[in-house]
């Protein structure tokens, strides 16, 4: 073998200088094979393994794992010196989130002593706030020089707090302990034009203090300097949907359903608020006429979102100017949407309208067993009996409110939204006995048993104990039906429909094992089967999140994903359990998700729990 010349060490310098970590190690080794008397510089050999250390450390610090830094820069102190500004700044991070909050102040701190670099300085305060509460974080804004105009060097800083103190108003719990200072100094720098953030953070202050005319003013300002709708990011459509609700609150209700039916592609929260906006004056007790060119709109995207809320109060308001036609249509896609007690209700009362008994008698037949209000509608001799008199229901009390914004075509024929305002005079509503009623806004609750709803001894027949079930399940008498339904559950032509009601009836009473049992007793349909599994799965729960037993709560919600898509209550309640279990990061994402969907107080409350450094906005 041929000595290599020990002078031609260059080569390996210029593979460590661009990192080519393996190439070197490779070289290494072939000159040691080359000649074992050989060894590389000590300076390199130590500089290598520096390096190697270094590349570990930031490996760890960008996948998140802060205890791995401290761990290294523990062991590896020659590391953390100001010269290395990336290093000191992940550092000193990772002690912050690992609550080692004075070791991560000095690191700052002795990068400010040592850099005289104004964007190195303003850098290093603003990286610390990501892992630093505000009292650390305002020790190092006084080590600030002024600046040449006279101003503090770490102004900007100084306001990026007033806004996080601002944020935590907004994302705890208690009330507006917003310092007047504050708001003020936000109020100023929001009058400057350019970035709608302060104005929009002020937006939700004032919507939080309920001082709706400011807080619409504020969005509007924000608004302006927001783009359009089709190329806005999800905080400028959350802009939007507080100013459709301050406007609502302000009532400018026109302003409010314009703004939100342009805004209403950008964010599924703004859709159901354009929804809503109309739904409040189609489902009136009186109905008032309005602008076919409204009802045309608003029937348009109730189909393009197969919405059945929206499809149902198209549906009341047609019945209730007597165009018994196209409430027929309505309500039958509402069916076809979000099937429902009060929208088979309305099913019903539109065929008995029309006269088509055939088709009464149908629907009676297959959907009786299903809808409570159906079956007590339907007397002895199996005639449609008239509802009590009352305002057109808007939804089904049980059922979660879930709307649907994606645009498939929809199952149901297309039926265009007519015109009913101008095909029967308002004033001509349905007869008061043909009303619906609605049982989430009924005026008092029944006092005595009504006509139908016998005593457990006289029931004269498992059939009639069964519609007695369904009977005392609809005003919400969950005990007795359970007990009407166990009763009807004797013969074999009434078990199967018994037994479906009795889990119904159960899960009312929050007996969660006795509603599956019951449901799994006999041979219920699929589509039953699935209506109670999910209904348990969720009761269950939220029971172990009440007892504190958050990682069954977290088992439940999983066996209930399985089947269908979880719905806004429930991913709370699922932050929240991912929360209590330790989970910091993982419930932040969580809740930070659920609210750039919606932002609530409940989002916010839990971005500002999981956060280590509290909410941000």
């Amino acid at each position: 073998l041929t000595p290599i010349d020990e002078s031609e060490d260059k080569p390996l310098w210029e593979l460590f200088g661009a990192d080519k970590l393996d190439e070197l190690d490779v070289e290494i080794a072939r000159r040691k094979v080359a000649d074992p008397s050989w060894s590389p510089p000590d300076d390199l050999v130590t500089k290598l393994a520096t390096k190697r250390v270094r590349s570990a450390l930031v490996a760890a610090s960008d996948r998140k794992d802060f205890a791995a830094v401290v761990d290294l820069a523990t062991t590896h102190p020659e590391l953390v010196v100001p010269v290395d500004l990336d290093v000191s700044w992940r550092v000193a991070e990772a002690y912050g989130r690992t609550g080692a909050t004075e070791q991560a102040l000095k690191i700052n701190q002795t990068i400010l002593t040592s850099s005289q670099d104004p964007a190195e300085r303003l850098a290093t305060v603003r990286k610390a706030m990501v892992s630093l509460g505000p009292t650390e974080i305002e020790k190092l804004v006084t080590m600030g020089k002024p600046a040449p105009d006279g101003r503090p060097e770490f102004d900007a800083v100084d306001l990026d707090l007033v806004r996080q103190r601002v944020g935590r108003v907004l994302g705890g719990p208690g009330g507006d302990t917003a310092a007047p200072a504050d708001v003020a100094r936000l109020e100023a720098a929001a009058a400057r034009p350019g970035d709608a953030t302060d104005a929009a953070l002020l937006g939700w202050l004032y919507s939080k203090r309920q001082d709706w005319t400011k807080a619409s003013g504020w969005f509007q300002t924000a608004l302006k300097i927001a783009p359009d709708p089709a190329q806005a990011k999800p905080e400028d459509a959350k802009v939007a949907q507080g100013a459709v609700i301050a406007l609502r609150a302000t009532n400018q209700a026109t302003e409010a359903e314009a703004l939100a039916y342009r805004w209403r592609e950008a964010d599924p929260a703004l859709t159901l608020l354009y929804l809503d906006s109309v739904e409040a004056d189609l489902t009136k007790p009186k109905p008032v006429a309005l602008a076919p060119d409204r009802l045309k709109q608003f029937g348009g995207v109730t189909t393009t979102t197969q919405s059945g809320d929206g499809a149902q109060a198209l549906g009341w308001y047609a019945y209730n100017v007597g165009q018994y036609k196209a409430a027929l249509a309505w309500f039958q896609k509402a069916m076809a949407w979000q099937p429902r007690d009060s929208t088979a209700l309305g099913v019903a009362l539109s065929l008995k309208q029309t006269g088509d008994k055939a088709a009464l008698a149908a629907f009676l037949k297959d959907n009786g067993p299903t809808f409570p209000s159906l079956v007590a509608l339907i007397d002895t001799r199996t005639s449609l009996k008239a509802p009590p008199a009352g305002d057109a229901p808007r939804a089904d009390p049980v059922a979660p409110r879930r709307k649907r914004v994606d645009a498939r075509p929809p199952v149901a024929a297309v039926v265009e939204a007519a015109p009913v305002a101008d095909a029967t005079p308002v004033a001509e509503a349905a007869p008061v006995d043909d009303q619906p009623r609605s049982r989430s806004r009924s005026r008092a609750a029944p006092t005595g048993r009504p006509q139908g709803c016998r005593a457990a001894e006289t029931y004269s027949s498992p059939s009639a104990a069964l519609q007695t079930g369904w009977c005392l399940l609809s005003l919400k008498r969950a005990k007795e039906a359970a007990l009407a339904f166990a009763a009807a559950r004797q013969d074999s032509a009434t078990r199967v429909d018994a037994a479906y009601g009795e889990a119904l009836a159960n899960l009312r009473n929050n007996r969660t094992d006795e509603a599956i049992a019951a449901a799994g007793s006999v041979g219920l349909t699929p589509v039953r089967r699935s209506e109670i599994g999910l209904a348990a799965l969720a009761q269950a729960a939220a029971t172990a999140f009440d007892e504190g037993r958050y990682k069954d709560t977290l088992q439940a919600l999983n066996k209930r994903r399985m089947f269908e898509g979880e719905p806004r209550d429930l991913a709370i309640l699922r932050a929240w359990s991912t929360y209590h279990t330790g989970h910091r990061d993982e419930a932040n994402s969580m809740f930070t998700a659920l609210d750039t969907q919606l932002s609530t107080s409940e989002s916010r409350a839990g971005i500002a729990a999981a956060s280590q450094s509290g909410y941000e906005r």
